[in-house]
């Protein structure tokens, strides 16, 4: 029934091959390149999800694995769901910085650091982003997930100025990546 359904709008990342590719590509077996169309050459040309990112996806993916007997399929699809949450709150904190009667794309790109600029310049051009966006210039209406959103970014934004500043480094997010795992482990 799934796969009879218009599934044009899933995309998939690839992290071990630094790939997204359409749903339909992926089943069909196909190159990413015809999905990928609508990005810049440029993008193909370099790793668009950030190595921190990687990283902190592949951990949590071994994770599962290891956890997979002890946890269900809702506590795995959670776990996944809460990591690219967090992953689009550490992008996106200060998006509300650029949101005026339109949205500033170029600035809140160049806000973030060098090493999530190429996945921000591909990020902020999807439908999704797109969607979110138009949806906070078109209304004042408040959804759950908006007003979850905005209250992680909040929260991130208060422990970053918390923070002394610190050079984000591989080994710095391996280290809270197995942090935050362990927590995880604890809490089984």
């Amino acid at each position: 029934e799934f796969l009879s359904q218009d599934n044009s709008d899933i995309l998939i990342v690839d992290i071990d091959h630094d790939r997204i590719r359409s749903l339909n590509d992926y089943l069909s077996n196909q190159s990413y390149r015809g999905s990928a169309e609508n990005l810049n050459r440029h993008f193909l040309q370099f790793q668009i999800l950030p190595k921190i990112f990687k990283i902190e996806l592949k951990q949590e993916i071994s994770l599962l694995r290891k956890n997979k007997l002890n946890l269900s399929m809702d506590d795995c699809r959670q776990r996944l769901q809460n990591l690219f949450m967090s992953i689009f709150i550490q992008s996106c904190y200060n998006y509300k910085d650029y949101l005026n009667a339109t949205f500033d794309i170029d600035l809140f790109v160049q806000s973030k650091q060098h090493t999530i600029e190429l996945f921000l310049e591909w990020f902020t051009r999807t439908q999704m982003f797109e969607l979110f966006i138009r949806e906070k210039l078109d209304s004042n209406l408040k959804n759950s997930f908006a007003i979850t959103f905005d209250s992680a970014c909040e929260k991130y934004r208060r422990t970053l100025k918390k923070q002394i500043p610190q050079r984000i480094t591989v080994k710095s997010v391996k280290r809270k990546a197995a942090i935050r795992a362990n927590k995880q482990d604890n809490r089984i």
